[in-house]
């Protein structure tokens, strides 16, 4: 899923939301000027003002308005609010994303957007609120690349490392175990390990019904597991070493 397809997909959702914005932003002091989703979405856009562009006061407002009722409710209409109203700061840092396959890319920043507006206080400098987001989206998503560069450096990546690492598995031994020891509930966390965007594939498939806000999640858990199950799974397979003691000298 690349950031066009999960905006379009997002769209078809707020369409949906609209007339459930309607009837409750009446319940919002911040959200009552604005009778629409559009109308919403127009005075959160940053506008330029000399060199830098900057989203206005009243802009700012709302989203911090909506920051803290997605924090308080985790409602569905807020979080996608949210999304479209961060759209050109998602956009902007998705081209900056190296590493792993489009989806992942994609999944990753979204599951760090979600995670960013739920740790941003509203109330703490609330004029600058699109700017906390964005810093703390881009330190998310950048720090779990560098954990999915290192993940991929130890062999469970689509491309074989060049120089085997002594302490990776093979992968059907690594399946075997798993589905040995964990039951059929995860076998197929690890397999998919080997397929670039494979992880992605299979939350699709279970979870496709849900808003796309809510896969990024499950993906982002199933991805955590994944780690998780075959570092455990890998250090269990790994032959323990013995290590030989210095004889002791003979006296003659």
């Amino acid at each position: 899923m690349l950031v066009n397809e999960f905006f379009a997909t997002l769209s078809d959702e707020l369409s949906l939301l609209a007339p459930r914005y309607a009837a409750e932003r009446l319940g919002h002091p911040a959200l009552v000027p604005y009778p629409t989703i559009a109308a919403l979405l127009d005075v959160t856009k940053a506008r330029k003002e000399g060199k830098k562009h900057r989203v206005s006061l009243e802009g700012a407002a709302v989203l911090c308005a909506l920051v803290d009722l997605h924090r308080r409710t985790r409602a569905r209409l807020w979080g996608a609010l949210l999304l479209r109203a961060f759209r050109p700061m998602i956009r902007a840092t998705a081209k900056r994303l190296v590493g792993g396959s489009g989806d992942e890319r994609v999944a990753l920043l979204l599951a760090s957007f979600l995670e960013a507006v739920l740790r941003v206080d509203p109330r703490r400098d609330s004029p600058r609120i699109a700017m906390y987001v964005r810093q703390a989206t881009r330190r998310g998503v950048f720090r779990e690349l560098r954990k999915e560069r290192t993940w991929e450096d130890v062999g469970f990546g689509e491309d074989a490392d060049l120089c085997l690492d002594p302490a990776t598995v093979e992968p059907p031994a690594l399946r075997g175990v798993w589905a040995r020891g964990r039951g059929q509930k995860g076998h197929e966390i690890v397999p998919v390990a080997q397929v670039r965007g494979g992880l992605w594939l299979l939350v699709r498939r279970h979870h496709g019904s849900l808003p796309a806000d809510q896969q990024a999640r499950i993906y982002r858990r199933l991805q955590q597991r994944r780690r998780r199950a075959a570092e455990r799974l890998r250090d269990r397979m790994t032959p323990t070493r013995a290590v030989a003691r210095p004889e002791t000298a003979v006296s003659s």
